[in-house]
């Protein structure tokens, strides 16, 4: 029986924190420009990690799902 309460116990404690993690996560889009003439940067390159990113559009604008507290790397050729 205690056996059965610890298992409980453990996928009641994995799901919160599976549950604050999604949570946790926001959605931020923006708009890349040149830092001169204010023009769009389109197709830059905006990394979370080597396994996750995402490119401008034409307009320099985009949108990436991320925690509050990442940094996110821009790279342009």
């Amino acid at each position: 029986m205690s056996r059965t309460i610890s298992f409980r116990i453990l996928c009641a404690v994995v799901s919160l924190l599976t549950a604050q993690m999604v949570l946790s996560q926001s959605t931020y889009t923006a708009r890349v420009v040149d830092g001169d003439t204010g023009e769009p940067l389109p197709l830059v390159s905006v990394y979370l990690s080597e396994d996750r990113g995402t490119l401008t559009n034409f307009d320099g604008d985009f949108s990436i799902p991320a925690a509050p507290s990442v940094l996110l790397l821009f790279t342009c050729v």
